[in-house]
């Protein structure tokens, strides 16, 4: 009876691991830009350039002439701290989706910021 107790324990043990070191694999904010780019499954992402970035990038460039203070006022703060959580568990985002696009820019400036280097 203990024996399978204990197989058991290390069983949940060696999974919670493994759900922590795939979120770490996952996540985008405050790791080494190498990480960020070396990222599997993004084919239409040119090489060396983080999927999220290039996606914020592509989202905005049309938008960039026309939008007063795309960089300079700030986004709805629940809509950054979602796209926050969802790049932190390796989800892309639909920037379209958002209701404005300081949301997209603010996110990326977060991102540049958290860059340990």
């Amino acid at each position: 009876p203990g024996g399978d107790e204990t197989k058991n324990w290390k069983r949940k043990a060696q999974m919670l691991q493994e759900q922590r070191t795939q979120r770490a694999r996952a996540k985008m904010f405050a790791c080494p830009l190498e990480q960020c780019v070396n990222r599997e499954g993004h084919d239409d992402v040119p090489a060396n350039i983080p999927y999220h970035v290039f996606d914020i990038v592509e989202y905005l460039r049309p938008m960039v002439a026309q939008t007063v203070g795309l960089f300079r006022l700030a986004g709805e703060k629940s809509s950054i701290d979602s796209c926050r959580r969802s790049l932190d568990q390796g989800e892309r985002i639909c920037f379209q989706d958002l209701a404005k696009p300081h949301c997209a820019a603010d996110v990326l400036k977060i991102w540049l910021r958290s860059l340990p280097e």
